[in-house]
């Protein structure tokens, strides 16, 4: 009985998972490059209005149209995790508060500043309060150019908190760099800021970016941008099909 030489079996085994390997990696590759491809262009498209994007130029019709749903059960999340983090100790900022819908969970803050690109925005949240209120609340009018913004008007490194929702979502990549660099300067050391952004990442999510609804931000290129900054990444959340947000906090 002639001995079986068990290296001699096993080595085309090898040779073909070997070659398998190979040719998986190959294809990975290939899927890779027309990824990138396709979403090279994505990186500078943001929402759209009358043909417009948004980055560049704006309509108040056009934006008060944009909306992210959420259930019940998200939105108590949300406003939960607002509550953990405004405090009567510290001023607060909401960038982008539309018609109002978050600000009145940020009114223990003290003060609470408020900025828009739109003057009719902050005009349009004031009026949801009483007179009284009103004069408490810190208002500015934000102009955008391009990929720069800047929060310079407002106190630095005193913020407790800065909020914004339903606004990254539709800045490109470049956009949202320059405002986390905004962001950690105005904000106190230990202080958190939270945000939704278009998780591009996410089957519903990069639809929104092909139908030119939403802005190209895949999850694993903006925690790269928190990281370059030096935030604390505390949480990253994917909720309901198309709702995603950050919270993360300045070191201190």
């Amino acid at each position: 009985m002639h001995d079986i030489n068990i290296k001699t079996l096993f080595d085309p085994v090898k040779h073909s998972l070997t070659k398998v390997n190979e040719h998986t990696n190959q294809i990975i590759q290939k899927i890779d490059q027309d990824i990138a491809n396709i979403t090279k262009d994505y990186f500078k498209r943001g929402y759209k209005i009358g043909g417009f994007l948004a980055t560049n130029r704006t309509d108040v019709t056009g934006e008060s149209e944009r909306v992210l749903p959420l259930d019940n059960n998200t939105k108590e999340l949300v406003i939960s995790q607002i509550s953990k983090y405004v405090s009567w100790e510290y001023p607060a900022l909401e960038i982008g508060p539309g018609d109002g819908e978050w600000t009145k969970h940020l009114v223990a803050a003290e003060p609470l500043y408020l900025v828009d690109i739109n003057e009719e925005f902050l005009e349009s949240t004031r009026n949801n309060f009483n007179p009284e209120y009103q004069r408490r609340l810190c208002c500015y009018y934000l102009e955008l150019v391009e990929e720069e913004t800047s929060l310079s008007k407002l106190p630095q490194q005193q913020l407790g908190f800065v909020f914004s929702w339903n606004l990254f979502n539709y800045l490109t990549l470049d956009m949202i760099d320059a405002y986390l660099g905004e962001i950690f300067k105005v904000l106190r050391d230990g202080g958190v800021a939270m945000f939704s952004y278009n998780n591009a990442e996410r089957y519903h999510c990069a639809k929104h970016v092909e139908e030119g609804f939403m802005s190209y931000v895949p999850k694993a290129l903006l925690l790269n941008l928190v990281n370059k900054y030096g935030f604390e990444l505390l949480s990253a959340v994917d909720a309901d099909y198309f709702v995603s947000w950050v919270e993360i906090r300045k070191p201190g």
